[in-house]
C-alpha cells in the first residue's frame, strides 16, 4: 500500500510546531574508489526548528546514495530507532533532456526514492533539480526528515495521552 504523505505531514507539523526538525544539506565532500565501489561521504547538514545548528555526518557505502542513506540513518537512529526498520525499495533517476541547453548536460533530473516501513507501507519521495546530486540529496533528506518527525510526533502524542490519563 502506498501512503499519501500530504495529510500526515500537515498533522506532524501541527503536533510538533516549533519542535519540527528540519534537515537541509549544505555541502558535501565525496571520495569514491571507482574500482572497488567504496565511497565515503562527509556532509554538513543544517537543522531548523527543534534544533537550529549545523551538524557534520559521515557515511560509507557503495556509491553516493548508499553512503548518504547510511550516514543519515546511522547518525539519527540512535535517537530515532524506527529509522533502522526502513528499506529502500526503489530508486529512479530520469533526465528531462528537453530542459537542457546545447549539450544537454544541464538538463533537469527527476529523482524518486521509495521506502517501505516495518508494516510494509510504501512511501514515495520525489523531486527535480538541474543537479543530480542535489536532487538525490533532497529526496534522501526528505525521507529522513519525514520519518524522524513522524517518530517525534508519535512520542509527543504518547506523552500527552499518558499525561492526560494521570
Amino acid at each position: 500500500m502506498i501512503k499519501e504523505r500530504g495529510k500526515t505531514e500537515a498533522l506532524i507539523k501541527q503536533i510538533l510546531r516549533d519542535e519540527f526538525l528540519g534537515l537541509k544539506p549544505n555541502r558535501y565532500v565525496l571520495t569514491e574508489s571507482v574500482g572497488d565501489g567504496k565511497c565515503e561521504l562527509s556532509i554538513n547538514v543544517g537543522t531548523s526548528g527543534a534544533s537550529n545548528h549545523a551538524i557534520d555526518i559521515v557515511g560509507r557505502g557503495v556509491g553516493f546514495v548508499d553512503a548518504l542513506y547510511h550516514g543519515l540513518i546511522d547518525h539519527f537512529a540512535r535517537e530515532y530507532p524506527s529509522l533502522k526498520t526502513l528499506t529502500v525499495t526503489n530508486f529512479e533517476v530520469q533526465g528531462n533532456m528537453a530542459t537542457g541547453h546545447e549539450q544537454g548536460t544541464d538538463a533537469e533530473v527527476e529523482v524518486e526514492l521509495s521506502v517501505t516501513n516495518s508494516e510494509s507501507e510504501k512511501f514515495i519521495f520525489q523531486t527535480g533539480a538541474r543537479s543530480l546530486v542535489a536532487a538525490t540529496s533532497t529526496v534522501v533528506f526528505e525521507m529522513a526528515e519525514y520519518f524522524i518527525n513522524s517518530e517525534r510526533a508519535y512520542i509527543t502524542l504518547y506523552r500527552a495521552v499518558a499525561d492526560a490519563r494521570s
